[in-house]
């Protein structure tokens, strides 16, 4: 009587287990060296406000003067950064096009917070999307001029400033149908 041995047979699924490993450790690593070895990354700046602009703003309660002053704020932040641009500084033009976002947001916020039923609340809406409306290009410009690793907060910045102009917009009209009438 013969008998059938152990070792044999644990060696062959060793050997096919083996295979399999060595197969996909194959087939993970090519992709790996295929990659260029610089690392590309998408900055994306921090979307805050600086304290003294917060400081300003905090203190003012009047819709159209809040908004003349957030207003100016942005113009600042985005002249700036038109003029990192220029010099070739796309940190700083980052940081200020976060600045610039945030500050678009806490207008917004700050604006829907008013009750519309005080009068005249959607003056102030109207005239921040007139003002978004006139920002669009120029960081359209800017997003054009940035190298390719930045243009992907901007086409972020500028997706969110349709959406905030879309809202701005959307303050003016109600949810109810008039003289629907059957």
């Amino acid at each position: 009587m013969k008998l059938r041995t152990v070792k044999s047979s644990n060696r062959g699924r060793w050997m096919k287990r083996s295979a399999a490993l060595a197969t996909l450790a194959i087939a993970f690593a090519l992709p790996a060296m295929a990659q260029d070895d610089e690392f590309e990354y998408n900055p994306s700046p921090k979307i805050i406000l600086t304290r003294e602009e917060k400081d300003v703003l905090s203190a003012e309660k009047d819709e159209k003067k809040y908004l003349k002053l957030a207003l100016s704020f942005m113009e600042t932040r985005l002249k700036n950064a038109e003029s990192q641009i220029e010099s070739g500084d796309y940190d700083s033009m980052l940081r200020n096009m976060g600045s610039f976002h945030a500050l678009m947001e806490a207008t917004f916020e700050f604006l829907k917070t008013k009750d519309p039923r005080r009068g005249r609340v959607l003056e102030p809406f109207k005239k921040f999307e007139i003002e978004l409306r006139g920002f669009t290009p120029r960081i359209e410009k800017i997003r054009r001029e940035a190298p390719d690793k930045y243009s992907a907060y901007l086409i972020k910045l500028l997706k969110r400033l349709r959406e905030v102009r879309a809202k701005s917009v959307d303050r003016f009209f109600g949810d109810s149908v008039i003289g629907s009438q059957e």
